[in-house]
């Protein structure tokens, strides 16, 4: 009797290395982003909640169908998401002032203030683990990385019908502390 013919061959054995990739990436991506911080609101945040805080944190003043639109759901959807930011107090909804219809999205000052230090917090971890690479080290880290993240963009080109920069990718360069 045959065995059955797998959609997916690449399930029926896992590559040489793919399972100390995905430990190190974790160790790292946890040790460098997903530390434990002070900031025990952001913490507290649905990941839905969180990535709609940080679109209205780096697009201040966007509608919110803009929002929707930039998050990929629907504007009832992110209203119910702006209801639980407001009500924590890190979002703001103002009136357009061309067009009261219109409502604007705003980072609290109390938001700015989180986000400020979440991001230095971060930054100040990938420097600490930059100097602890040491000047020998750090070339071969970054061109791994540099390696990794062609690689991660050629498989979302191939498997997306979006452009090069997707929503994600998009969302992410904007962190400060991934920016050069």
């Amino acid at each position: 009797m045959s065995k059955p013919h797998s959609r997916n061959p690449s399930a029926d054995a896992v590559p040489s290395g793919l399972n100390e990739f995905r430990e190190y990436f974790r160790r790292a991506s946890k040790a460098l982003v997903l530390f434990q911080q002070p900031e025990d609101i952001l913490d507290a945040l649905p990941m839905s909640q969180f990535r709609c805080l940080m679109d209205v944190h780096h697009n201040r003043g966007s509608k919110m169908a803009d929002v929707a639109a930039s998050l990929g759901i629907g504007v009832s959807a992110l209203s119910q998401l702006v209801d639980r930011l407001v009500k924590r107090g890190l979002v703001e909804r103002t009136p357009d002032a061309g067009d009261r219809r219109i409502v604007r999205l705003q980072p609290s000052a109390a938001a700015d203030a989180i986000l400020k230090r979440h991001f230095e917090a971060i930054g100040q971890r990938m420097s600490a683990t930059a100097e602890k690479l040491g000047p020998g080290s750090l070339p071969d880290v970054i061109e791994g990385l540099r390696l990794l993240a062609e690689a991660a963009e050629a498989v979302e080109l191939e498997t997306t019908d979006e452009a090069p920069l997707s929503e994600s990718a998009a969302f992410l360069s904007k962190l400060p502390y991934l920016r050069p």
